[in-house]
């Protein structure tokens, strides 16, 4: 005789408290009854220890707990089923995917919560938008995009393959994934967390600390509130396979059950194609410049079938994965680190720290105890025009760059180094010496930032990882060799640069020659500096149509020629 699984423990709604029915929406209070109603059974409690009953006696209340357990279950998918009966959810007007956008109850659920409505003032791009003026797009919007195309490519492999059982409420997990996915960004995204909390002094503070970690705190504080509300029923079990979702993270059982494609949906550690890319590169570029927008994300989702549990997309679809990894290359190179962004990007963070010592940001990542997000979520972009409307005269400097922000007198970008990854670090503290020791600069006069670009897994290529599958096999996998796509990203799979800024123009052709002349002595190859000053004067009094890179090696003759002959103009 095989003995019934040990149910889990009923609990009720107690703040922190999980309960153990499925059902994740309770829709009214008829339902909320129904929900919380017990099945009468003779045997005593589950939390009552039953080691003092005979083996038999033992067994018997755990079939009658496994029995009741099975039929609180098949209630919670009734109630799915009558919800979705009831209401297809709620429709909306979205940029990127048309005017009938529609999400179910229990999204919506979700997002009239005052957590994720913060996403309303963080801007999906950042610092973008001082840039490029039509960025202006927030992470609110984009989060609902990606809960939207999360639930389409499931209901696409439910009706292509009803084999894999894929319920409403593995939907509705994958959905949640994806709408919370982005929850913890902080104010300006990574100007936030690159620019200000990894400088903090990690004796003292949690540098370590990522917006991935914000996400999950925030997500189960989110639905714990729900529970508590009394509108849903998640589960421990629930809260765990969506923060797994959202960190593309394979539970071992699910894996056994060949369910791992549910995980690469929202974010897919195996090669990066998943429906946050979808969304983002999509809304990203019609905001900017729809010609970067290279491949149709409608046919990968169309033309994919799950095969041993993962995702594998038609033979000929090769060509339409590569090209999404180039609109992601070419996005990130061109627009999403331009020169003029990471300025506002270091600006920025300078500002919260010049700040810090009146609003208090850092206390809320102290290394001696946990980090304090019932403060964190109400940080925004928003905390800028608070920063300026604030008096007091411990902001002066914090006020003062602000106002260059304004005017966009912005950093100066001077030159940029090519460097190899595992040598970045080094090569970065080598540059803060010449430029520190050798020169004789402060630390706060100039700012080395690192920049990569690559094609979504780090140095790897992500074309190596991708499977396929032909019309005539539908149930057979199989690689593409990458360079058989192109040869591209085969030479190399991240570039690593180390950008120089000055933070005073007075400092900048100086600063410059510095630059030349350390490029010079290392002989590196590939460097980029930009015009001096004075050069560029003489350049536009010249006529001349000459590209601001690559201007070649200083040239001390010139350079004198160029200051007297920019004297002699000033004084015509």
């Amino acid at each position: 005789m095989t003995s019934a699984p040990t149910p889990s423990t009923p609990t009720n709604r107690a703040s922190n408290s999980f309960p153990s029915s499925p059902d994740i929406l309770v829709p009214n209070q008829k339902l909320i009854e129904s929900s919380t109603k017990s099945t009468s059974v003779s045997s005593p409690s589950i939390l009552d220890d039953i080691s003092t009953f005979s083996l038999e006696d033992q067994l018997k209340i755990m079939k009658q707990h496994y029995e009741q357990e099975k039929k609180r279950r098949a209630h919670a998918e009734q109630m799915i089923r009558e919800m979705s009966h009831e209401s297809n959810g709620r429709a909306f007007n979205d940029i990127v995917h048309g005017p009938n956008t529609r999400l179910p109850p229990i999204i919506w659920k979700i997002v009239d919560t005052p957590i994720f409505q913060r996403l309303r003032y963080v801007a999906q791009l950042g610092t973008m938008p001082f840039v490029f003026p039509n960025a202006t797009h927030s992470r609110f919007e984009h989060s609902l995009g990606v809960a939207f195309l999360a639930g389409e490519w499931c209901k696409i492999f439910r009706r292509n393959q009803p084999e894999l059982n894929i319920t409403e409420l593995d939907i509705h997990l994958v959905q949640i994934a994806g709408l919370l996915h982005d929850l913890g960004h902080g104010p300006f995204s990574h100007a936030f967390e690159n620019g200000f909390v990894s400088t903090l002094d990690e004796t003292q503070y949690n540098t370590d600390w990522c917006h991935e970690d914000a996400s999950e705190a925030l997500m189960k504080t989110l639905l714990l509130s729900l529970n508590n509300d009394g509108s849903t029923n998640f589960t421990k079990d629930h809260i765990e396979k969506i923060r797994c979702m959202i960190r593309g993270e394979v539970p071992t059982d699910e894996k056994k059950r060949g369910r791992t494609f549910l995980y690469q949906i929202v974010s897919n550690r195996t090669n990066s194609i998943d429906v946050d890319k979808f969304d983002y590169l999509r809304r990203d570029s019609m905001s900017i410049t729809p010609s970067y927008l290279l491949f149709s994300m409608e046919r990968l989702m169309s033309h994919s079938r799950v095969i041993d549990g993962e995702i594998c997309f038609r033979k000929g679809q090769e060509e339409n994965i590569y090209m999404m990894f180039i609109s992601r290359f070419n996005l990130h190179k061109q627009i999403y680190t331009h020169r003029a962004v990471v300025a506002v990007d270091l600006m920025i963070g300078d500002i919260f720290k010049l700040a810090d010592p009146v609003f208090g940001i850092s206390d809320i990542f102290k290394r001696d105890r946990e980090v304090d997000y019932e403060r964190y979520r109400k940080l925004d972009d928003t905390i800028l025009r608070e920063i300026e409307r604030h008096e007091d005269p411990r902001l002066e400097e914090a006020h003062k760059l602000l106002i260059r922000l304004r005017k966009r007198k912005l950093y100066k970008w001077v030159a940029w180094f090519p460097v190899e990854s595992r040598s970045a670090s080094v090569k970065q503290a080598e540059l803060e010496k010449f430029l520190h020791e050798d020169k004789g600069l402060s630390m706060t006069d100039f700012v080395i930032h690192r920049q990569k670009f690559n094609f979504a897994l780090k140095d790897k290529n992500p074309m190596a990882n991708c499977l396929y599958y032909k019309d005539d096999k539908p149930n057979c996998k199989f690689e593409i060799p990458p360079e058989s796509v192109s040869e591209l990203m085969i030479k190399k799979s991240e570039y690593n640069y180390l950008s120089v800024f000055v933070k005073r123009q007075q400092l900048f052709d100086n600063v410059t020659r510095y630059l030349e002349e350390y490029g010079d002595r290392y002989q590196l190859m590939g460097a980029k500096y930009s015009p001096k000053i004075t050069d560029r004067a003489l350049t536009v009094q010249q006529g001349e149509s000459k590209s601001p890179l690559n201007l070649g090696r200083f040239d001390e003759e010139a350079h004198d020629k160029g200051v007297t002959q920019l004297l002699d103009f000033d004084s015509k």
